[in-house]
């Protein structure tokens, strides 16, 4: 009888192993979770830093493609512009070649207003040519209206800049290099007034590097 009992397994004196065992299994499971949990929140953490960057670096790119009057510059001419007191239908920049005497401003850009709606009986248009850093080159165009473009008797005018891109390399570079290494293009802005004293902007966009055209005028 006492060998029996002292032979018998008590059950309870068994429970702490499983214990240990079972806290031990239980232990690894919360080390890797924790694991999976911290490369998680670096991964978020990390498509947070690049989505930031990136969003960074667009609002950088927008806010230099905005012109000093806070109006956002076009990657290219609009199909129509419509102010209060003129509205374009059909216009088109290019670049011309300039046969200066003193052989500077090679190539120039020009816009070409092929259409035009006049609104208001009178008005006056400012059309400014500015170069890859945003500056104003050559002079400030001021066309004036009076139910046809007063210079040339119709609803068609070509409107030249009086500066340009002084070689055939540079302008060469200019057409052929993308706008992500070159920088900004050149840019052409239309403002409208009333009097010819206050002005409005219409419209800004850039000019594209196409081939040079040859002189017409219009």
């Amino acid at each position: 009888m006492s060998e029996n009992s002292s032979n018998s397994i008590n059950p309870d004196q068994t429970t702490p192993l499983v214990e240990s065992e079972s806290y031990k299994g239980t232990s690894k499971n919360r080390r890797k979770i924790s694991t999976l949990s911290k490369l998680y929140t670096l991964s978020v953490i990390l498509i947070c830093g690049i989505s930031i960057l990136f969003l960074s670096g667009k609002y950088f790119i927008l806010k230099k493609e905005i012109s000093n009057n806070g109006e956002l510059i076009l990657e290219s001419p609009p199909n129509k512009v419509k102010g209060s007191t003129i509205k374009i239908n059909d216009l088109e920049c290019r670049w011309e070649k300039n046969d200066s005497v003193d052989n500077s401003n090679h190539v120039i850009p020009i816009l070409l207003i092929k259409n035009a709606e006049f609104i208001k009986s009178s008005g006056y248009l400012q059309i400014l040519f500015k170069n890859s850093n945003g500056k104003i080159q050559g002079d400030p165009n001021i066309i004036r209206h009076q139910n046809n473009f007063i210079k040339t008797g119709s609803n068609q005018i070509t409107i030249r800049s009086t500066k340009g891109i002084t070689s055939m390399l540079e302008f060469i570079d200019y057409r052929t290099i993308s706008d992500d290494y070159y920088g900004e293009k050149w840019s052409i802005t239309i403002k409208e007034s009333l009097d010819g004293t206050e002005w409005a902007p219409l419209s800004s966009f850039k000019i594209s590097g196409n081939s040079i055209s040859s002189k017409k005028k219009i």
